[in-house]
């Protein structure tokens, strides 16, 4: 597998991850906001069921997060094709699948999905084929916005009326020079004081390189459903990831493929790196860069995971359990993908102290570490999807599992 599609198969990854919004700093799809009143609390898990047929997304219930419950399988919605269940009013909304549509669904008292309404995104250019072309965050209960990087445009719709509002045209984030991509993981994204903040990479996926003004994150309006500005940072090799704490200050962090260029030595003018934009700015701290590898050892690093406070989560890869093919960009891509090697750290983002994590198990490297109802889940997944389990940290009395997957468990969302 070359660093193409090495590259549009992890886009598409990260677009599954859309779900776990617990992070999404205000948005309503946040999977920690009450979905309900009462304590009798109810929880969707997404798992990817891989078969000779085809993929599909099953999406089970969850009575708790302590992992004294084992879901009932056989009780699972099943829907053919890779989509993404997000939660607004109590209701479940499932994007994707087969037919590009928007499907809304009750969640009865019985534990049981009870299926509403729909509306297409085809006449909008949005084909089966889009799953790791569209992402989508739930503003408020009236407002919602799928991204169309295929289309290059923002889908607006309203969850409650069910109803597609509106197209906004994003090409001009595009670059106009031949080869370089605009890698939007709008996956991973905040809303701050009316902002929509969307961290991004220009890639050209044919050597994975990286242009000489690198990324940075574009900010829209949410009020107008217009782009507001973009900020590039001009030390970064482009960002992806980002967190919010709880004062409103945005960090952000560089993909894990800045870190597999950086390991190979291969001499780029834009790093890896961690930034901020204070709360109430627009603008990144000038005071304020750090190379993310130079917490964890000078592993490669990438991904932000909210710890509370001013703590966080990295994933690191450790060469000690999977060694990188540093023959090319691709070989050592491919290995840190698939060897079971990455691990977590805690660190500090004001005082940038940091320290292994070591009562998890070792993973295969993904991006679905999250935060729903106050829980921190991290994920641990085998080499070729033979084993998938969800863990609580920090453990309180030692690792504790939360739910056994059945490939590829990738969300978690509080529906009451």
């Amino acid at each position: 597998m070359d660093a193409k599609q090495m590259g549009q198969l992890m886009r598409g990854i990260l677009v599954w991850m859309v779900a776990l919004c617990a992070a999404c700093g205000g948005g309503e799809s946040s999977a920690g906001a009450a979905a309900g009143g009462g304590d009798a609390r109810l929880y969707v898990v997404a798992d990817t069921v891989f078969s000779p047929e085809g993929d599909s997304t099953a999406l089970c219930f969850l009575g708790s997060l302590k992992g004294d419950e084992a879901p009932d399988y056989s009780r699972c919605l099943e829907i053919f094709g890779r989509a993404v269940p997000y939660q607004s009013d109590g209701k479940l909304y499932v994007v994707g699948g087969e037919d590009a549509t928007i499907t809304r669904y009750e969640i009865g008292a019985d534990r049981t999905f009870k299926k509403g309404d729909a509306i297409s995104m085809q006449q909008l250019g949005v084909g089966s084929s889009d799953f790791a072309a569209i992402s989508t965050i739930i503003i408020a209960p009236e407002k919602a916005y799928t991204f169309h990087s295929n289309g290059q445009q923002i889908i607006v719709w309203n969850p409650r009326a069910l109803e597609i509002v509106k197209t906004v045209d994003i090409s001009s984030l595009w670059r106009t020079d031949e080869g370089y991509s605009f890698n939007f993981e709008s996956v991973i994204r905040r809303v701050r004081d009316g902002k929509l903040y969307v961290p991004f990479e220009y890639v050209n996926w044919d050597d994975a390189s990286y242009p000489v003004d690198g990324g940075g994150v574009a900010i829209f309006n949410v009020a107008t459903d217009s782009l507001d500005r973009v900020v590039v940072h001009d030390r970064c090799a482009g960002l992806t990831d980002s967190l919010m704490t709880g004062s409103g200050d945005l960090y952000f962090i560089s993909s894990d493929l800045a870190g597999v260029r950086e390991r190979m030595g291969l001499g780029d003018t834009r790093k890896p790196c961690i930034v901020r934009m204070r709360a109430g700015q627009d603008s990144f701290d000038p005071d304020y860069f750090v190379n993310p590898s130079t917490l964890t050892g000078g592993k490669i690093t990438s991904q932000l995971i909210g710890g509370g406070g001013t703590s966080a989560y990295l994933r690191a890869y450790d060469e000690a359990y999977g060694a990188i093919d540093t023959t090319t960009v691709d070989t050592a891509w491919e290995s840190f993908w698939t060897n079971e090697a990455s691990s977590l750290w805690r660190i500090n983002l004001e005082t940038l102290q940091s320290q292994p994590v070591s009562t998890y198990p070792r993973s295969i490297w993904t991006y679905y570490d999250y935060e729903v109802d106050g829980t921190v889940v991290y994920v641990s997944v085998k080499p070729e999807y033979t084993d998938a389990q969800l863990w609580d940290m920090p453990p309180a009395d030692g690792p504790l599992r939360i739910y056994q997957g059945r490939t590829d468990p990738y969300a978690i969302l509080r529906v009451r």
